[in-house]
Formats: C-alpha cells, sequence, structure tokens
C-alpha cells in the first residue's frame, strides 16, 4: 500500500513537471512577445519620469526579416535621433518636439525606420526631437514636456503620439505593471495618476513595481500572471481611466500654450474604433488640434505592417505610411515655415 502510494505521487510530480516544461515549451514558442528580449539595455531609471531613454549608440537583433540588426542612437537628452546630423549644436531651425511611447519612439526598427525620422526628411525647415519612450503614458508624456519645454531655445510645435492604450497606462493597473516588468525585468518604478471624487488629477511619484516570483525567467509564470490581472483586478481602473486621461490632455494644452507652443495631437491606433468619436470630440471641443493617422487594414494585410517577432509593434511600413498622411497636414511651405492644416 505504501509502495503504491509513493509510485502515485512520484507519477503526480513527473506527471506536474511535464506539464509545467511543455507549457512553458509552448508559450514561448507561440508567444514570442511573452519572450522578446528586454528594454533594460536601452532605457534608465529616473526619479521623475519613471525611466527615460538611455544615451547610447547600440546595433541589436532585428525583430523583422527585413533585416538581421537596426540601429538604435539616443542623445543624453532622452532623444532617439531624427537625422544623420542630430548632434549639430548651432541648429537655428524651429523645434517641433515629438512625445508618445514605443510606436513614436520606433520600437523594434532602426532610426532611419521611425515616422518622426521620416517626417524630418519631409520636413526640412524644422528641427524634429523625438522624446517618444517605449512604455509611455499620457502623463509620462506630460512629465516631459514639463521637463524639456524650459530647457529649449525655440519650440513652436509639440506632437503628441496617441495610442489608445495609454489611457490603461496612466492609470497603472496590475495587468499593465506585469506587462512593464515583463519587457524590462528588473526594478522598475512607475508614475500614475488617479481622480478623486471631486473629478481632481491626483498624481503620485514613481513607485516600485511588485512582481511574481518568477515573473522575470518563465514565460508561463509572466503569461498567467498578466492573465490573472486582466480578468480579476482591472476593473476598478478602468472606471477611471477616460476622465484621467481628459485632465491629462488639458494640462498638456495648457502647458504647451503657456511655452508658446501649439500642440497637435496625432492618433496613430485606436483598438476601440467604436471610441474614436468620444477622443475626437473631446479634443475639438476643448481647441486641441488634432491629426487621424490610423488606418483600418484589411485582416490578410495587417501582418505585412507588424514585426513578425513582435506583433504588437507596426514595422517599417506601417511607420511610412503615418509619416506621410502626418505630412499632408503638417508641412513646411514655400516661405519654409512650417504650415498646419487639419
Amino acid at each position: 500500500m505504501m509502495r503504491s502510494a509513493i509510485r502515485f505521487l512520484l507519477i503526480l510530480f513527473f506527471s506536474f513537471i511535464i506539464t509545467l516544461v511543455t507549457g512553458e515549451v509552448y508559450l514561448r514558442h507561440k508567444l514570442p512577445y511573452y519572450n522578446a528580449p528586454p528594454l533594460q539595455p536601452l532605457c534608465r531609471r529616473d526619479n521623475f519620469l519613471g525611466w527615460v531613454n538611455r544615451h547610447v549608440t547600440k546595433e541589436i537583433p532585428s525583430l523583422s526579416s527585413n533585416r538581421k540588426t537596426i540601429l538604435v542612437t539616443q542623445t543624453r537628452d532622452y532623444r532617439r535621433i531624427t537625422s544623420g546630423d542630430d548632434f549639430e549644436k548651432n541648429d537655428n531651425r524651429t523645434q517641433l518636439l515629438v512625445v508618445g511611447g514605443s510606436l513614436t519612439y520606433g520600437f523594434g526598427l532602426s532610426d532611419e525606420e521611425t515616422w518622426p525620422w521620416l517626417l524630418q526628411q519631409k520636413m526640412p525647415c524644422v528641427k524634429i526631437l523625438n522624446y517618444g519612450t517605449p512604455g509611455y503614458s499620457t502623463y509620462q508624456c506630460l512629465l516631459m514636456l514639463e521637463r524639456v519645454l524650459p530647457e529649449l531655445s525655440s519650440p513652436k510645435y509639440v506632437i503628441y503620439g496617441f495610442l489608445e492604450h495609454h489611457l490603461v497606462r496612466n492609470v497603472a493597473p496590475p495587468a499593465w505593471q506585469a506587462v512593464l516588468d515583463m519587457n524590462r525585468r528588473g526594478e522598475i518604478y512607475l508614475p500614475y495618476v488617479d481622480v478623486d471624487s471631486n473629478n481632481n488629477l491626483v498624481c503620485f511619484p514613481p513607485v516600485l513595481i511588485k512582481q511574481w516570483p518568477l515573473s522575470q525567467s518563465s514565460t508561463l509564470v509572466r503569461f498567467a500572471e498578466i492573465m490573472f490581472h486582466n480578468n480579476f483586478t482591472s476593473r476598478e481602473y478602468f472606471e477611471k481611466m477616460d476622465a484621467a486621461w481628459q485632465l491629462l490632455m488639458l494640462n498638456m494644452r495648457d502647458l504647451c500654450t503657456s511655452h508658446g507652443c501649439r500642440l497637435i495631437v496625432v492618433i496613430l491606433s485606436i483598438t476601440h474604433r467604436s471610441q474614436k468619436t468620444f477622443y475626437t470630440k473631446f479634443l475639438s471641443l476643448n481647441n486641441i488640434n488634432y491629426i487621424d493617422v490610423d488606418f483600418e487594414v484589411p485582416t490578410e494585410i495587417l501582418p505585412e505592417l507588424l514585426l513578425e517577432k513582435d506583433p504588437t509593434h507596426p514595422n517599417h511600413k506601417a511607420n511610412a505610411i503615418w509619416a506621410e498622411n502626418i505630412s499632408k497636414h503638417i508641412f513646411c511651405g514655400d516661405d519654409q515655415q512650417v504650415v498646419f492644416i487639419k
């Protein structure tokens, strides 16, 4: 009897181990997004913003089949370069600042494939400064502007690359914290906002993200953590995210106005297309200019516009389309002055 019980427990134990290993291998193969290379070498901790782009020139493996490696060049002041002469000191051109998350930064792309670089080629009369940073929320974009606008000599335009997921990031639900931990795999400090009962914005400094054990090393644990939070802990955060985004956009508008800048929101990607009217109506009613370059793509064509090893991000083809569409609304006129057409 005792031997049978021990044999049963051993079979149960090894079956459990085999199931875990099989699950780990399967998820690593089927969900490469959950096992992507960490972003940590390209970012560093910042006590105000949570993290910023690290000063680096680095060649890293490509996430697309069109090339083996990509070149990432980031300056000392947290920017990704937008031209080969980006480091010129005596540049008196009007400055156009760009803020946003990974879609603005150009995650997975070489410097010259990002839409801010391509837009710079179309707009030689301005100096485009790309402060896009992977993982940023609207709140972090606002914090970045608060830091850099007072230090710049001739900022006239600010483009905010809007992604619908920014609404989630602003309030930092546990599911988003788990994704950040997955992408960076180290100590992550995250600033976020809340909305009180009087509809006032409450801002919190960067706090340390709490991690599940083994989440940094196991795709299976990482997947389970994100799925758990998505299904059981996020609802209360979602109830406040619309109001938080609206208040942040008003703050961004007022900040740009106080520095003599014109804010233009570029709508890059909306997941829930029925919600687009909510965003565009709010922006219009509050005198915030916007350019909508979010385009519907047939399902059979969509893979051609995404990174093969990380289909959550657009590839160089999608960035070229964005740059072309943006340049139809903001461009250099015959007198080499910036022209904006809604």
